[in-house]
Protein backbone atom coordinates (compact mmCIF):
# COMPACT_ATOMS: atom_id res chain seq x y z
CA UNK A 1 0.00 0.00 0.00
CA UNK A 2 1.08 3.52 -0.45
CA UNK A 3 0.69 6.45 1.98
CA UNK A 4 -0.52 8.69 -0.68
CA UNK A 5 -3.79 6.89 -1.85
CA UNK A 6 -5.23 7.00 1.89
CA UNK A 7 -3.96 10.01 3.02
CA UNK A 8 -4.88 13.36 1.20
CA UNK A 9 -3.49 16.42 0.85
CA UNK A 10 -5.49 18.61 3.79
CA UNK A 11 -5.72 15.55 6.21
CA UNK A 12 -2.22 16.29 7.39
CA UNK A 13 -0.11 19.03 8.44
CA UNK A 14 3.21 18.15 7.56
CA UNK A 15 5.11 15.24 6.14
CA UNK A 16 8.99 15.03 6.63
CA UNK A 17 9.44 12.62 3.71
CA UNK A 18 6.34 13.25 1.65
CA UNK A 19 3.56 10.99 1.61
CA UNK A 20 5.02 8.54 -1.26
CA UNK A 21 5.49 5.92 1.48
CA UNK A 22 5.04 2.19 0.88
CA UNK A 23 4.21 0.08 3.97
CA UNK A 24 3.13 -3.42 4.34
CA UNK A 25 -0.10 -2.77 6.86
CA UNK A 26 -1.23 -0.24 9.20
CA UNK A 27 -1.47 -0.62 13.04
CA UNK A 28 -1.77 1.66 16.11
CA UNK A 29 -0.51 -1.65 18.82
CA UNK A 30 2.89 -1.78 19.77
CA UNK A 31 3.06 -5.62 19.67
CA UNK A 32 2.23 -5.51 16.08
CA UNK A 33 4.95 -3.11 15.29
CA UNK A 34 7.50 -4.71 12.54
CA UNK A 35 9.75 -3.02 9.58
CA UNK A 36 7.64 -1.77 6.82
CA UNK A 37 4.71 -1.12 8.79
CA UNK A 38 2.69 2.28 9.10
CA UNK A 39 2.34 3.01 12.90
CA UNK A 40 -0.14 5.33 13.84
CA UNK A 41 0.17 6.90 17.75
CA UNK A 42 -2.70 7.79 19.95
CA UNK A 43 -3.02 9.40 23.48
CA UNK A 44 -5.10 6.90 25.49
CA UNK A 45 -6.46 6.84 29.01
CA UNK A 46 -3.52 5.21 30.05
CA UNK A 47 -0.90 4.78 27.86
CA UNK A 48 0.28 7.63 25.17
CA UNK A 49 2.44 5.33 22.59
CA UNK A 50 4.08 9.21 21.53
CA UNK A 51 6.55 8.36 24.28
CA UNK A 52 7.50 5.18 22.86
CA UNK A 53 9.24 6.64 20.36
CA UNK A 54 12.77 4.72 20.72
CA UNK A 55 10.81 1.69 20.65
CA UNK A 56 8.94 2.37 17.79
CA UNK A 57 11.74 3.68 15.37
CA UNK A 58 14.24 0.66 16.56
CA UNK A 59 11.23 -1.56 14.50
CA UNK A 60 12.03 -0.02 11.17
CA UNK A 61 8.64 0.91 10.60
CA UNK A 62 7.87 2.55 6.75
CA UNK A 63 6.72 5.60 8.37
CA UNK A 64 5.12 6.97 11.84
CA UNK A 65 1.47 9.49 12.21
CA UNK A 66 1.98 11.43 15.35
CA UNK A 67 -0.21 14.27 16.98
CA UNK A 68 3.41 15.51 18.09
CA UNK A 69 6.52 15.88 16.36
CA UNK A 70 8.71 16.75 19.75
CA UNK A 71 8.92 13.10 21.16
CA UNK A 72 10.27 12.20 17.37
CA UNK A 73 12.99 14.83 16.83
CA UNK A 74 15.68 12.49 17.43
CA UNK A 75 15.29 10.25 15.02
CA UNK A 76 15.15 11.99 12.22
CA UNK A 77 15.50 8.51 9.47
CA UNK A 78 11.70 7.36 10.16
CA UNK A 79 9.52 9.51 8.36
CA UNK A 80 6.51 10.94 10.33
CA UNK A 81 3.35 12.35 9.53
CA UNK A 82 1.84 15.50 11.44
CA UNK A 83 -1.88 15.45 11.98
CA UNK A 84 -4.46 17.11 13.68
CA UNK A 85 -6.15 14.11 15.20
CA UNK A 86 -4.38 10.22 15.09
CA UNK A 87 -7.67 8.62 16.12
CA UNK A 88 -9.79 10.59 12.63
CA UNK A 89 -6.61 9.91 10.52
CA UNK A 90 -6.67 5.82 12.23
CA UNK A 91 -10.27 5.52 11.18
CA UNK A 92 -9.52 7.30 7.65
CA UNK A 93 -6.77 4.87 6.77
CA UNK A 94 -8.65 1.93 7.90
CA UNK A 95 -11.64 3.26 5.38
CA UNK A 96 -9.79 3.48 2.37
CA UNK A 97 -7.64 0.44 3.02
CA UNK A 98 -10.34 -1.54 2.79
CA UNK A 99 -11.89 0.41 -0.07
CA UNK A 100 -14.47 2.47 2.23
CA UNK A 101 -17.09 -0.32 1.95
CA UNK A 102 -19.31 1.90 4.15
CA UNK A 103 -20.38 3.69 0.73
CA UNK A 104 -21.68 0.33 -0.64
CA UNK A 105 -24.12 0.30 2.02
CA UNK A 106 -27.25 1.26 3.49
CA UNK A 107 -25.63 2.26 7.01
CA UNK A 108 -27.95 2.99 9.87
CA UNK A 109 -26.73 4.05 13.13
CA UNK A 110 -28.21 3.39 16.52
CA UNK A 111 -26.97 5.92 19.41
CA UNK A 112 -28.08 6.14 23.44
CA UNK A 113 -27.95 4.84 26.66
CA UNK A 114 -30.22 1.34 26.53
CA UNK A 115 -31.83 0.23 23.71
CA UNK A 116 -29.17 -0.06 21.24
CA UNK A 117 -28.80 -3.65 21.30
CA UNK A 118 -32.37 -4.72 21.33
CA UNK A 119 -33.37 -2.16 18.77
CA UNK A 120 -30.23 -3.27 16.01
CA UNK A 121 -31.28 -6.97 16.36
CA UNK A 122 -34.88 -6.09 15.85
CA UNK A 123 -34.38 -3.71 12.94
CA UNK A 124 -31.90 -6.06 11.07
CA UNK A 125 -34.37 -8.92 11.70
CA UNK A 126 -36.82 -7.07 10.10
CA UNK A 127 -34.59 -6.16 6.94
CA UNK A 128 -33.35 -10.26 6.78
CA UNK A 129 -37.39 -11.59 7.32
CA UNK A 130 -38.10 -8.88 4.37
CA UNK A 131 -34.91 -10.41 2.02
CA UNK A 132 -32.51 -7.78 2.32
CA UNK A 133 -29.00 -9.33 3.65
CA UNK A 134 -27.52 -7.41 6.30
CA UNK A 135 -24.96 -7.13 8.74
CA UNK A 136 -25.43 -6.18 12.31
CA UNK A 137 -22.51 -5.02 14.21
CA UNK A 138 -22.68 -4.17 17.98
CA UNK A 139 -22.44 -5.23 21.90
CA UNK A 140 -23.57 -8.69 21.12
CA UNK A 141 -21.15 -8.86 18.19
CA UNK A 142 -20.65 -8.76 14.46
CA UNK A 143 -22.89 -11.15 12.16
CA UNK A 144 -24.04 -11.05 8.55
CA UNK A 145 -27.38 -12.74 8.36
CA UNK A 146 -27.14 -14.10 11.79
CA UNK A 147 -23.78 -15.36 11.14
CA UNK A 148 -20.66 -13.85 13.62
CA UNK A 149 -17.60 -12.92 11.87
CA UNK A 150 -16.53 -12.46 15.86
CA UNK A 151 -13.62 -15.41 14.88
CA UNK A 152 -12.17 -13.73 11.70
CA UNK A 153 -8.66 -14.06 11.97
CA UNK A 154 -7.72 -12.29 9.32
CA UNK A 155 -9.44 -9.22 10.83
CA UNK A 156 -6.97 -7.08 13.09
CA UNK A 157 -8.79 -6.09 15.82
CA UNK A 158 -11.62 -8.66 16.00
CA UNK A 159 -10.17 -9.88 19.65
CA UNK A 160 -10.66 -6.57 20.84
CA UNK A 161 -14.74 -5.98 18.86
CA UNK A 162 -15.69 -8.59 21.17
CA UNK A 163 -15.40 -6.47 24.11
CA UNK A 164 -17.05 -3.34 22.41
CA UNK A 165 -20.11 -1.61 21.56
CA UNK A 166 -18.51 -0.11 18.54
CA UNK A 167 -15.35 -1.83 17.57
CA UNK A 168 -12.37 -0.19 16.75
CA UNK A 169 -11.47 1.30 12.91
CA UNK A 170 -9.11 -1.63 12.10
CA UNK A 171 -11.87 -4.52 12.96
CA UNK A 172 -14.52 -2.14 11.67
CA UNK A 173 -13.75 -1.11 8.16
CA UNK A 174 -12.63 -4.84 7.90
CA UNK A 175 -16.07 -6.42 8.98
CA UNK A 176 -17.83 -4.25 6.49
CA UNK A 177 -15.28 -5.05 3.79
CA UNK A 178 -16.21 -8.54 4.67
CA UNK A 179 -19.93 -7.60 4.65
CA UNK A 180 -19.67 -6.18 1.41
CA UNK A 181 -17.87 -8.62 -0.22
CA UNK A 182 -20.83 -11.40 0.41
CA UNK A 183 -23.44 -9.13 -0.86
CA UNK A 184 -24.79 -7.20 1.83
CA UNK A 185 -26.98 -4.30 1.23
CA UNK A 186 -27.83 -2.71 4.74
CA UNK A 187 -25.46 -2.33 7.96
CA UNK A 188 -27.06 -1.93 11.50
CA UNK A 189 -24.39 -0.99 13.93
CA UNK A 190 -24.71 0.63 17.37
CA UNK A 191 -22.81 3.43 17.43
CA UNK A 192 -21.57 4.40 21.52
CA UNK A 193 -20.46 7.83 22.46
CA UNK A 194 -17.09 6.56 22.72
CA UNK A 195 -16.66 6.16 19.28
CA UNK A 196 -18.33 9.04 18.21
CA UNK A 197 -15.95 10.75 20.41
CA UNK A 198 -12.68 9.12 19.38
CA UNK A 199 -13.39 9.49 15.75
CA UNK A 200 -14.15 5.72 14.74
CA UNK A 201 -17.44 6.16 12.53
CA UNK A 202 -16.06 9.92 11.33
CA UNK A 203 -15.62 8.27 7.56
CA UNK A 204 -19.29 7.27 7.77
CA UNK A 205 -21.89 8.81 6.26
CA UNK A 206 -25.19 7.36 7.70
CA UNK A 207 -28.48 7.38 5.59
CA UNK A 208 -30.12 6.90 8.85
CA UNK A 209 -29.13 7.58 13.02
CA UNK A 210 -31.63 7.20 15.62
CA UNK A 211 -31.74 8.21 18.99
CA UNK A 212 -32.97 5.67 21.62
CA UNK A 213 -32.63 7.86 25.53
CA UNK A 214 -30.23 9.33 27.61
CA UNK A 215 -29.55 8.39 30.90
CA UNK A 216 -26.17 8.93 33.07
CA UNK A 217 -23.21 6.55 32.08
CA UNK A 218 -19.73 6.82 31.24
CA UNK A 219 -19.10 9.69 33.49
CA UNK A 220 -15.86 8.02 34.10
CA UNK A 221 -14.90 9.01 30.53
CA UNK A 222 -17.22 11.95 29.58
CA UNK A 223 -16.97 15.32 31.90
CA UNK A 224 -20.89 15.42 32.53
CA UNK A 225 -23.90 14.65 31.08
CA UNK A 226 -23.92 17.95 28.69
CA UNK A 227 -20.22 16.18 27.26
CA UNK A 228 -21.61 13.01 27.32
CA UNK A 229 -25.13 14.25 25.04
CA UNK A 230 -22.59 16.30 22.59
CA UNK A 231 -20.40 13.14 22.04
CA UNK A 232 -24.06 11.28 20.71
CA UNK A 233 -25.32 14.50 18.82
CA UNK A 234 -22.77 14.10 16.86
CA UNK A 235 -23.89 11.36 14.99
CA UNK A 236 -26.85 13.40 13.51
CA UNK A 237 -24.35 15.81 11.65
CA UNK A 238 -23.24 13.06 9.72
CA UNK A 239 -26.80 11.09 8.66
CA UNK A 240 -29.32 12.11 5.71
CA UNK A 241 -32.22 11.68 8.28
CA UNK A 242 -33.06 10.40 11.75
CA UNK A 243 -35.79 8.92 14.41
CA UNK A 244 -35.85 10.21 17.61
CA UNK A 245 -37.46 8.69 20.65
CA UNK A 246 -40.11 12.01 21.18
CA UNK A 247 -40.38 10.58 24.83
CA UNK A 248 -36.73 11.22 26.16
CA UNK A 249 -36.09 14.73 27.43
CA UNK A 250 -32.82 14.65 25.36
CA UNK A 251 -34.75 14.37 21.88
CA UNK A 252 -35.65 18.26 22.72
CA UNK A 253 -32.26 19.24 23.35
CA UNK A 254 -31.08 17.45 19.82
CA UNK A 255 -33.98 18.80 17.67
CA UNK A 256 -32.72 22.30 18.46
CA UNK A 257 -29.56 21.52 16.39
CA UNK A 258 -29.93 18.90 14.33
CA UNK A 259 -29.07 19.14 10.71
CA UNK A 260 -30.72 16.65 8.99
CA UNK A 261 -34.59 15.72 8.75
CA UNK A 262 -36.35 13.88 11.53
CA UNK A 263 -39.30 12.11 12.42
CA UNK A 264 -40.35 10.97 15.86
CA UNK A 265 -42.05 7.66 17.59
CA UNK A 266 -43.06 7.65 21.21
CA UNK A 267 -45.97 6.46 23.51
CA UNK A 268 -46.29 9.17 25.96
CA UNK A 269 -46.29 12.42 24.18
CA UNK A 270 -47.13 13.76 20.37
CA UNK A 271 -45.15 11.41 17.90
CA UNK A 272 -45.37 10.74 13.90
CA UNK A 273 -45.44 7.43 15.09
CA UNK A 274 -46.98 5.97 18.08
CA UNK A 275 -47.32 2.87 19.92
CA UNK A 276 -51.28 2.77 21.31
CA UNK A 277 -53.48 0.43 23.35
CA UNK A 278 -50.82 -1.01 24.68
CA UNK A 279 -51.46 -4.83 26.22
CA UNK A 280 -48.82 -6.85 28.25
CA UNK A 281 -48.97 -10.60 27.82
CA UNK A 282 -46.62 -11.74 30.82
CA UNK A 283 -43.59 -13.73 29.12
CA UNK A 284 -45.29 -14.28 26.03
CA UNK A 285 -44.49 -10.43 25.13
CA UNK A 286 -46.56 -7.60 24.52
CA UNK A 287 -49.65 -6.30 21.65
CA UNK A 288 -50.26 -2.48 20.81
CA UNK A 289 -51.74 -0.58 17.94
CA UNK A 290 -48.63 0.86 15.51
CA UNK A 291 -50.22 4.19 14.38
CA UNK A 292 -49.28 7.59 12.49
CA UNK A 293 -51.39 9.78 10.12
CA UNK A 294 -51.39 6.91 7.44
CA UNK A 295 -50.65 3.89 9.95
CA UNK A 296 -52.53 1.53 11.86
CA UNK A 297 -50.92 -1.77 12.25
CA UNK A 298 -51.44 -4.88 15.31
CA UNK A 299 -47.84 -5.50 16.68
CA UNK A 300 -46.83 -8.34 18.80
CA UNK A 301 -43.59 -8.61 20.10
CA UNK A 302 -42.04 -10.94 21.95
CA UNK A 303 -40.48 -9.47 24.69
CA UNK A 304 -42.56 -7.95 27.50
CA UNK A 305 -42.47 -4.61 29.20
CA UNK A 306 -42.12 -0.66 28.53
CA UNK A 307 -38.66 -0.94 27.26
CA UNK A 308 -39.20 -3.75 24.50
CA UNK A 309 -42.38 -1.74 23.40
CA UNK A 310 -39.84 1.59 23.19
CA UNK A 311 -37.20 -0.88 21.08
CA UNK A 312 -39.35 -2.21 18.99
CA UNK A 313 -40.95 1.01 18.31
CA UNK A 314 -37.79 2.16 17.25
CA UNK A 315 -37.03 -0.87 14.91
CA UNK A 316 -40.29 -0.72 12.77
CA UNK A 317 -40.21 2.99 12.66
CA UNK A 318 -37.05 2.77 10.92
CA UNK A 319 -38.06 -0.08 9.16
CA UNK A 320 -40.51 2.11 7.56
CA UNK A 321 -38.36 5.18 6.97
CA UNK A 322 -36.32 2.46 4.99
CA UNK A 323 -38.97 1.81 2.79
CA UNK A 324 -40.32 -1.44 4.10
CA UNK A 325 -44.32 -1.58 3.87
CA UNK A 326 -45.81 -1.60 7.66
CA UNK A 327 -47.79 -4.45 7.31
CA UNK A 328 -44.52 -6.48 6.30
CA UNK A 329 -42.92 -4.90 8.63
CA UNK A 330 -45.36 -6.10 11.95
CA UNK A 331 -45.61 -9.44 10.22
CA UNK A 332 -41.91 -9.67 10.28
CA UNK A 333 -41.30 -8.62 14.08
CA UNK A 334 -43.73 -11.03 15.30
CA UNK A 335 -41.18 -13.59 14.20
CA UNK A 336 -38.51 -12.37 15.79
CA UNK A 337 -36.86 -13.36 19.14
CA UNK A 338 -35.53 -11.08 21.72
CA UNK A 339 -31.85 -10.23 21.47
CA UNK A 340 -29.66 -12.66 23.47
CA UNK A 341 -29.49 -11.72 27.14
CA UNK A 342 -32.35 -9.36 27.03
CA UNK A 343 -34.94 -10.37 29.16
CA UNK A 344 -33.74 -13.92 28.17
CA UNK A 345 -35.27 -16.42 29.80
CA UNK A 346 -33.22 -19.33 31.02
CA UNK A 347 -33.87 -22.66 29.40
CA UNK A 348 -33.74 -25.82 32.03
CA UNK A 349 -34.72 -28.89 31.94
CA UNK A 350 -37.97 -29.63 34.16
CA UNK A 351 -40.43 -27.40 35.36
CA UNK A 352 -38.72 -25.18 38.00
CA UNK A 353 -41.82 -23.85 39.94
CA UNK A 354 -39.95 -20.57 39.80
CA UNK A 355 -38.37 -18.75 36.62
CA UNK A 356 -34.54 -17.52 35.75
CA UNK A 357 -33.97 -14.49 33.38
CA UNK A 358 -31.02 -12.86 32.51
CA UNK A 359 -30.81 -9.41 31.02
CA UNK A 360 -27.82 -6.69 30.30
CA UNK A 361 -28.85 -3.78 32.49
CA UNK A 362 -26.06 -1.92 34.01
CA UNK A 363 -27.17 1.69 34.39
CA UNK A 364 -29.83 2.52 37.13
CA UNK A 365 -32.17 3.65 34.15
CA UNK A 366 -32.01 0.31 32.56
CA UNK A 367 -32.16 -1.64 36.03
CA UNK A 368 -35.04 0.07 37.24
CA UNK A 369 -37.11 -0.54 33.62
CA UNK A 370 -36.16 -4.19 34.40
CA UNK A 371 -37.06 -4.21 37.53
CA UNK A 372 -40.23 -2.71 36.67
CA UNK A 373 -41.14 -4.93 33.81
CA UNK A 374 -40.37 -7.87 35.77
CA UNK A 375 -42.51 -7.18 38.45
CA UNK A 376 -45.70 -7.08 36.87
CA UNK A 377 -44.71 -10.66 35.37
CA UNK A 378 -45.08 -11.84 39.14
CA UNK A 379 -47.58 -14.42 39.63
CA UNK A 380 -49.09 -15.11 43.32
CA UNK A 381 -47.14 -14.66 46.21
CA UNK A 382 -43.75 -14.82 43.83
CA UNK A 383 -40.65 -12.71 44.83
CA UNK A 384 -38.29 -11.11 42.44
CA UNK A 385 -34.94 -12.26 43.20
CA UNK A 386 -32.20 -9.69 41.86
CA UNK A 387 -28.22 -10.94 41.53
CA UNK A 388 -26.32 -7.53 40.45
CA UNK A 389 -23.06 -5.93 40.66
CA UNK A 390 -21.35 -3.33 38.82
CA UNK A 391 -18.34 -2.80 36.69
CA UNK A 392 -15.17 -2.34 37.79
CA UNK A 393 -12.69 0.25 36.42
CA UNK A 394 -15.88 2.30 35.10
CA UNK A 395 -18.35 5.54 36.23
CA UNK A 396 -18.38 4.91 40.09
CA UNK A 397 -20.86 7.60 40.80
CA UNK A 398 -23.79 4.96 39.46
CA UNK A 399 -22.85 2.40 41.72
CA UNK A 400 -25.31 3.80 44.71
CA UNK A 401 -27.90 4.61 42.18
CA UNK A 402 -28.25 1.17 41.28
CA UNK A 403 -27.92 -0.08 44.94
CA UNK A 404 -30.82 2.35 45.46
CA UNK A 405 -32.47 1.03 42.59
CA UNK A 406 -32.89 -2.71 43.91
CA UNK A 407 -33.74 -1.98 47.58
CA UNK A 408 -36.66 -0.33 46.58
CA UNK A 409 -38.22 -2.89 43.56
CA UNK A 410 -36.51 -6.35 44.37
CA UNK A 411 -37.64 -7.93 47.44
CA UNK A 412 -34.20 -9.94 47.77
CA UNK A 413 -30.98 -8.40 46.52
CA UNK A 414 -27.59 -10.45 46.26
CA UNK A 415 -24.78 -7.55 45.45
CA UNK A 416 -21.88 -9.77 44.05
CA UNK A 417 -19.13 -9.11 41.70
CA UNK A 418 -19.52 -7.86 37.61
CA UNK A 419 -16.61 -7.90 35.50
CA UNK A 420 -14.36 -5.97 38.04
CA UNK A 421 -11.30 -5.99 36.03
CA UNK A 422 -8.51 -4.25 37.82
CA UNK A 423 -10.43 -2.85 40.59
CA UNK A 424 -10.92 -4.55 43.96
CA UNK A 425 -14.45 -6.37 44.49
CA UNK A 426 -15.58 -5.71 47.77
CA UNK A 427 -14.58 -1.59 47.22
CA UNK A 428 -17.50 -1.86 43.85
CA UNK A 429 -19.85 -3.71 46.15
CA UNK A 430 -19.42 -1.14 48.71
CA UNK A 431 -20.15 1.56 46.76
CA UNK A 432 -23.52 -0.10 45.77
CA UNK A 433 -23.86 -0.94 49.40
CA UNK A 434 -24.32 2.90 49.73
CA UNK A 435 -27.69 3.04 48.10
CA UNK A 436 -29.12 -0.21 49.96
CA UNK A 437 -29.65 1.24 53.83
CA UNK A 438 -31.85 -2.16 54.49
CA UNK A 439 -29.73 -5.03 55.49
CA UNK A 440 -32.78 -7.44 55.67
CA UNK A 441 -33.34 -7.76 52.34
CA UNK A 442 -29.47 -7.51 50.82
CA UNK A 443 -27.17 -10.31 50.72
CA UNK A 444 -23.58 -9.76 49.72
CA UNK A 445 -21.62 -12.55 47.78
CA UNK A 446 -18.35 -11.77 46.53
CA UNK A 447 -18.35 -14.97 44.13
CA UNK A 448 -20.49 -14.72 41.13
CA UNK A 449 -20.82 -18.03 40.80
CA UNK A 450 -21.29 -18.71 44.02
CA UNK A 451 -23.88 -15.91 43.97
CA UNK A 452 -26.15 -17.92 41.64
CA UNK A 453 -26.27 -21.01 43.36
CA UNK A 454 -27.44 -19.50 46.69
CA UNK A 455 -29.98 -17.71 44.28
CA UNK A 456 -31.52 -20.84 43.32
CA UNK A 457 -31.52 -22.06 46.47
CA UNK A 458 -33.32 -19.81 48.11
CA UNK A 459 -35.81 -19.63 45.15
CA UNK A 460 -39.95 -20.72 45.91
CA UNK A 461 -42.49 -21.43 43.65
CA UNK A 462 -43.73 -18.28 41.40
CA UNK A 463 -40.39 -16.21 42.12
CA UNK A 464 -38.56 -14.53 39.43
CA UNK A 465 -34.81 -14.93 39.50
CA UNK A 466 -33.16 -12.21 37.44
CA UNK A 467 -29.59 -12.06 36.90
CA UNK A 468 -28.78 -8.31 35.86
CA UNK A 469 -25.47 -6.82 34.04
CA UNK A 470 -23.51 -9.63 31.87
CA UNK A 471 -26.38 -10.25 29.62
CA UNK A 472 -25.29 -11.69 25.72
CA UNK A 473 -21.48 -11.78 27.91
CA UNK A 474 -20.27 -15.43 28.50
CA UNK A 475 -17.00 -14.59 30.29
CA UNK A 476 -15.51 -12.48 33.00
CA UNK A 477 -13.20 -10.07 33.20
CA UNK A 478 -10.68 -10.42 36.14
CA UNK A 479 -7.33 -8.66 36.62
CA UNK A 480 -7.09 -8.03 32.94
CA UNK A 481 -8.02 -11.90 32.18
CA UNK A 482 -10.84 -12.76 30.36
CA UNK A 483 -12.47 -16.24 32.17
CA UNK A 484 -15.37 -18.29 30.84
CA UNK A 485 -18.60 -17.35 32.62
CA UNK A 486 -21.51 -18.03 31.01
CA UNK A 487 -24.87 -17.50 33.43
CA UNK A 488 -26.67 -19.85 31.33
CA UNK A 489 -24.96 -23.08 32.19
CA UNK A 490 -23.77 -22.21 35.82
CA UNK A 491 -27.58 -21.85 36.51
CA UNK A 492 -28.18 -25.43 34.71
CA UNK A 493 -25.35 -26.50 37.15
CA UNK A 494 -26.67 -25.04 40.38
CA UNK A 495 -30.61 -26.42 39.29
CA UNK A 496 -28.62 -30.07 38.73
CA UNK A 497 -26.55 -29.66 42.25
CA UNK A 498 -29.68 -28.64 44.09
CA UNK A 499 -31.76 -31.67 43.17
CA UNK A 500 -29.22 -34.21 43.11
CA UNK A 501 -28.36 -32.46 46.75
CA UNK A 502 -33.00 -33.04 47.15
CA UNK A 503 -32.16 -36.60 45.80
CA UNK A 504 -29.86 -37.45 48.53
CA UNK A 505 -31.61 -35.86 51.61
CA UNK A 506 -34.70 -37.84 50.27
CA UNK A 507 -32.26 -41.33 50.48
CA UNK A 508 -31.31 -40.51 54.35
Amino acid sequence: MNLSSLLLDGEYLSATHGTDIDFTYLTHETERLSKGCLFICLRGVTTDTHYLAARITAASPAAVVVERESDFLGYPDTPRILVDSCRRTLALLWSRACGEPQKRLRMIGITGTNGKTSTAHLLAGILRFCGHRTALIGTVGCELDGVSLDSDEDIPGSYRARTMTTPDPDALYPYLKKCVDSGAEFAVMEVSSHSLALSKVDPIRFELAMFTNLSPEHLDFHADMEDYLSAKQRLFSQSDSAILNADDAASERIMRDIPCPYATCGVIWPADIRAEEITPLGERGTEYVLTSKEICEHVRISSPGDTSVYNSLMALSAAISLGIPPRLACEAIAELPGAEGRLELVQCDRDLGFTVMIDYAHTEAALRALLRTVRKMIRGDGRLILLFGCGGDRDRSKRAPMGAAAAELADISIVTSDNPRTEEPMRIILDILRGMPDRKRRRVILDRREAIGYAISIARPDDIVLLAGKGHEKYELVNNKRNTFDEREIVREAIRSQRNSNIRGTDK
